[in-house]
């Protein structure tokens, strides 16, 4: 059976939606072959447990728990049909003894639906989802397995500011987790390549792709200009793009900074929620969500992830072997510095080969004839060594 946080729709926001993986079937029997989820939260209509999805732009409310089978919930109907526009939608704190929660009230022309104990992050992005558009709109053909279908209208949207909301990352806790949402986030951004530096030898960037570098910084202040003029230098030196990660936000100085160079500053939360800070860190996600919507067929993908775990054991290796190297240099016998100094250029290589074959597509089969060119020459430097 398929769980709430493993499907790709709802991982994202099962964490905060204070569902249960009990809850799964009913929830994703709901939505069905809906392609996106926006909000997904839990809570409680009187004393039955419900829990309320957006997906596809379709509000339902679906009841959850020991009784859903029974159909208890919402007046005895399972998932409820709002059959009028909502007309408001009011947020209220809860304060329990378990912590803060937020009463979720739908005003309809059909009667008031009083949802509680809902938590704070998933009422909150429930509200952004639901609040209706002030222009009146006639009820759509409602569908078998819907509650509420909104109107399809444009939302207002600052010009500025991106479009919509990335999905949300991986958690960053610390300054490790942080540079892994970073990664994500460049991959997400459209550089699929991206992926931290080695240890020791960042030179100032924390990650790398093809045509960009990154800086994260797990600070408990924001940053001013001084680290951003280092990885400006650094981008500059390498062709590639500065991106920049805080998770304090940033000085009024390195702002302006930032959008005298369009350096994209980004900043974080511990939840991984990313949020651009400036025209172009905007501009960096609005192209970013064609590339998005395409997303790679299950074989594809399926082979880019085979070789990114081949690229990966490849440059261990190399670095393996580049250490072995580096020892037999130091060697007593003539015949093992005469080795390593064969092997040396060989290690050269081979890393350079790895690095040419990242300007290809993540799936593309090239790469193949790429990683063979790396794997024959590993395999003469063992020989040597």
């Amino acid at each position: 059976m398929s769980l709430l946080s493993l499907d790709p729709r709802t991982a994202p926001l099962f964490a905060e939606s204070g569902c249960k993986e009990s809850d799964s079937q009913y929830v994703l029997e709901a939505i069905g072959q809906a392609k996106s989820v926006t909000a997904l939260a839990r809570g409680r209509q009187g004393t039955d447990p419900v829990a309320v999805v957006v997906a596809d732009g379709r509000m339902q409310v679906v009841s959850v728990g020991l009784r859903a089978n029974l159909g208890h919930a919402f007046h005895g109907t399972g998932p409820v049909r709002l059959k009028a526009p909502i007309e408001s939608l009011t947020l209220a704190v809860d304060q329990t003894p378990a912590g803060a929660y937020q009463s979720l009230l739908l005003h309809a022309a059909q009667g008031e639906f009083h949802i509680q104990q809902v938590p704070a992050r998933a009422a909150e992005r429930l509200q952004r989802a639901l609040t209706p558009t002030q222009t009146p709109y006639s009820v759509p053909e409602p569908d078998r397995r819907v509650g509420f279908e909104p109107p399809a209208h444009e939302p207002d949207r600052d010009v500025a500011g991106p479009q919509d909301s990335p999905p949300t990352g991986p958690a960053a806790m610390d300054w490790r987790q942080a540079e892994q949402l970073a990664v994500w986030h460049l991959r997400y951004l459209g550089y699929h390549d991206a992926r931290p530096t080695q240890a020791g030898a960042d030179a100032g960037v924390d990650v790398h792709a093809v045509g960009a570098v990154a800086q994260v910084k797990h600070w408990a202040q924001p940053v001013g200009q001084p680290p951003l003029r280092d990885l400006f230098g650094v981008a500059q030196a390498a062709g590639a793009r500065p991106v920049f990660y805080s998770h304090s936000g940033y000085t009024v100085a390195a702002l302006e900074w930032a959008s005298a160079t369009r350096m994209a500053l980004f900043s974080y939360s511990i939840d991984g929620q990313v949020i651009g800070h400036n025209t172009a860190a905007h501009d960096l996600e609005r192209a970013a969500r064609p590339a998005a919507g395409k997303r790679l067929g299950f074989f594809a993908q399926a082979r880019a992830d085979r070789y990114r775990q081949d690229q990966e054991k490849l440059r261990r290796e190399i670095e393996r072997l580049t250490a072995l190297m580096q020892k037999r240099t130091q060697s007593r016998r003539p015949a093992s510095r005469q080795a390593a100094g064969a092997a040396a250029p060989l290690l050269t290589g081979a890393s350079r080969t790895l690095d040419a074959g990242d300007v290809l597509s993540p799936a593309d089969r090239r790469r193949e004839d790429t990683y063979k060119v790396v794997r024959d020459a590993l395999t003469q430097v063992r020989r040597m060594l």
